[in-house]
């Protein structure tokens, strides 16, 4: 078994697992608690690394704020952060710092803002008029143009008892609502109307 409930010293009984291709098993919450600390711990190093404070303001006061900025996008390999500083070796994560500029956060915001092109405004593009297929009245790519008119067209696609018979025989309830545009509830419902159902909602209709 890959999972059992086992006496932790710290945690009580709780889940443990084989892990990593390990032959005992640890303790999960355990295992969480250890590798969100050598996160903690690797990421104090990289920032040592680099400078150990940003490089544009000189902001040095908590290692939280500080934030990693590739000085070139296509060169950049993966984010210095998160699962990346646990998924990667020591010597791989240097590497990648060496690409980067230790930035504060609100430095490395204005970085990527200076970064970006002028924004370029584009007026949206409207939807295609159409016509309300009762009324006739102009809609915006929509077959109704109010609820009213959705409501009239379920009275105006009902078919008779024989006409619902055969199209039953011949089409499955999902190709039905494609045909008469209505839902498969309301063919359900017309269906149950005409004695044509029972309670078991079966994609065809025994008759």
């Amino acid at each position: 078994m890959k999972h059992q409930i086992k006496e932790c010293k710290k945690h009580g009984f709780v889940k443990h697992s084989l892990v990593n291709g390990r032959k005992y098993y640890r303790c999960l919450k355990c295992s969480g608690e250890a590798t969100k600390y050598r996160r903690i711990r690797l990421r104090k190093e990289l920032i040592d690394y680099a400078g150990g404070k940003c490089c544009k303001c000189g902001y040095a006061k908590y290692s939280e704020v500080l934030e990693f900025h590739h000085k070139d996008p296509s060169q950049k390999l993966f984010d210095i952060c998160g699962m990346n500083m646990t998924k990667y070796s020591k010597d791989i994560l240097k590497k990648e710092v060496d690409k980067c500029n230790l930035l504060c956060a609100n430095c490395h915001r204005e970085t990527h803002v200076e970064s970006k092109d002028e924004f370029k405004y584009e007026p949206k593009k409207y939807r295609k008029t159409i016509k309300c297929t009762v009324c006739e009245n102009k809609t915006k790519n929509k077959l109704y143009c109010s609820p009213e008119c959705f409501a009239k067209s379920k009275i105006l696609n009902k078919p008779t008892k024989a006409d619902l018979q055969n199209l039953l025989k011949d089409y499955t309830y999902i190709e039905l609502t494609k045909k008469l545009k209505v839902s498969r509830t309301t063919i359900f419902k017309w269906a149950s109307e005409y004695g044509l159902t029972n309670n078991n909602k079966s994609d065809r209709i025994q008759t």
